[in-house]
């Protein structure tokens, strides 16, 4: 091959080899500019400030109820406390424990007081957080309380102002239940005695049907139109030497038409529910601004109502009353857990509400004494610092519903 060629092949090849070398060195500084223009716009777009928009006052969460404690949380923690703290030595639940601050601002607490008219609302409680959660604690509390409370031997009798046969009735028909918890939960229902005056009860089962029922109904109507004065007294009887609080003969109208519901309907029993629906219409008279009175008769009205079965009936006609007078006035100065319950249990309607208020007053500064992360269970109740175990039983039975 001639030199001349050789040479050509030489610098022809050279100077394709340089171009492709200069090709690729372009692509890998144009690669490099994009990736590096990629990284700068990410670094560039992640530097910027989020927007972030700043809660006005009034929805700021409140500082009194974390978040982290909803209402399951506080109420296990109720109920646990109950059942460590507040049984005596029967294994009965105690009324409540009475506190005060010493000379050095601790609050000290007594050692309670025994009592027979606690459990009911207890084991009401347990109930409904179980039927809630599944919870084996809660039903293992509510099964030794109803052993306890049903044996006669423990408990000879119970006392009541807190719907015993009430809160048993939902446990009664509950066919997930044994039929030993059912029939002691019937038991703890007929062995609750009731403070009215036993001069009359010989007699319910020889007074015509109508006889209460026609005072009922003359009371009812004197409420519904607004009578200043009323056209008909009902006289409240009391045994020798005893005064029966006011707000028990609400609770012992709605409880003996529960009896009613257990054991059929019978003239003594009807007599005797009709009897105390009449004495709670006239208390109810005498102060129907209260709104713990509107929420105990609206309770009771509604069991009336239901017995009848008819609409028209004046006992149904004062439940709708009444559940229009307390939704338009669902505050008041004399608010208590126990009163604003019956609102809860007589009314879906006014069932959530009712729960806020009492969640608002268990935070609020009126509840001075509530400490989120240790004594919520605490009340501060007509002035005095106490640890009620009916008023935390409805509490946690509500924040379970």
């Amino acid at each position: 091959m001639p030199v001349l060629t050789i040479y050509y092949q030489v610098i022809f090849c050279g100077k394709i080899s340089i171009v492709n070398n200069y090709k690729r060195v372009g692509l890998i500084i144009t690669t490099v500019l994009i990736i590096a223009a990629l990284v700068i716009f990410f670094i560039l777009r992640q530097q910027q400030s989020p927007e972030v928009s700043t809660p006005s006052e009034s929805t700021a969460t409140s500082m009194a109820a974390p978040q982290v404690w909803d209402d399951l949380y506080i109420s296990s923690h109720i109920l646990q406390w109950l059942e460590n703290d507040m049984r005596d030595e029967r294994g009965a639940y105690n009324m409540l424990f009475n506190c005060n601050n010493d000379d050095s601002g601790e609050l000290v607490c007594n050692n309670g007081s025994s009592s027979n008219r606690t459990g009911t609302p207890v084991i009401w409680a347990n109930y409904m957080y179980w039927k809630n959660t599944g919870d084996t604690a809660a039903f293992e509390r509510m099964g030794n309380a109803l052993a306890v409370y049903s044996d006669r031997k423990i408990i000879e009798i119970i006392q009541t102002d807190n719907l015993s046969c009430f809160y048993m009735l939902p446990i009664i028909n509950d066919t997930a239940l044994s039929k030993t918890m059912r029939e002691q939960a019937a038991s703890i229902c007929m062995n609750t005695a009731y403070e009215t005056a036993i001069q009359i009860e010989p007699f319910w089962d020889s007074i015509s049907a109508d006889y209460y029922k026609n005072q009922t109904d003359q009371l009812i109507t004197n409420i519904i139109s607004g009578a200043e004065t009323l056209e008909f007294d009902f006289a409240l009887p009391e045994p020798t030497g005893t005064v029966i609080p006011r707000n028990r003969w609400f609770e012992f109208a709605a409880d003996s038409m529960a009896i009613n519901q257990l054991i059929g309907y019978s003239l003594a029993h009807i007599n005797m529910a009709y009897f105390h629906f009449a004495g709670a219409l006239t208390i109810y008279y005498q102060d129907n601004d209260n709104l713990n009175f509107s929420c105990r008769l609206l309770l009771a009205s509604q069991q009336f109502c239901e017995f009848t079965g008819d609409t028209s009936d004046l006992s149904c006609l004062l439940a709708s009353h009444l559940t229009d007078k307390v939704t338009a006035n669902m505050a008041d100065a004399d608010f208590n857990i126990e009163g604003i319950s019956r609102c809860a249990l007589a009314s879906p309607v006014l069932k959530d509400r009712a729960l806020s208020l009492m969640k608002d007053y268990y935070y609020s500064e009126q509840n001075s004494n509530f400490q989120p992360f240790d004594n919520f269970w605490l009340l501060t109740e007509r002035g005095s610092i106490t640890k009620s175990v009916v008023s935390n039983a409805l509490f946690a039975g509500f924040l379970s519903f």
